[in-house]
């Protein structure tokens, strides 16, 4: 379940540095879901700092052993589907309308 999760991780990592540089915001190299949803200048998505948190630990620390949370394939599915819509969000401030 980790390997999922760490792509659905990086897919809200990805949108949201792909908007920081379109805005011309610089940032640390950091997986910090939190850290470059605080550098971004929309507040379309504040309600996504629980998915973000929620996500952080799957960035690299899935790769190491240790205490990841578990996750169902329920809970898994509706990760998903918050990305999913996360992602609908945020397209068109990239993509434009």
């Amino acid at each position: 379940m980790a390997p999922a999760l760490f792509h659905l991780q990086q897919c809200v990592e990805k949108l949201l540095k792909v908007l920081l540089i379109q805005d011309g915001v610089d940032f640390e190299r950091r997986h910090d879901l939190s850290y470059l949803h605080r550098l971004c200048q929309e507040s379309d998505f504040v309600e996504d700092e629980d998915l973000f948190l929620e996500l952080n630990p799957f960035a690299v620390e899935f790769r190491y052993p240790g205490d990841l949370p578990v996750f169902s394939i329920k809970e898994a599915r509706s990760l998903m589907s918050r990305v999913s819509r996360f992602r609908d969000v945020i397209r068109p401030m990239i993509l434009g309308p």
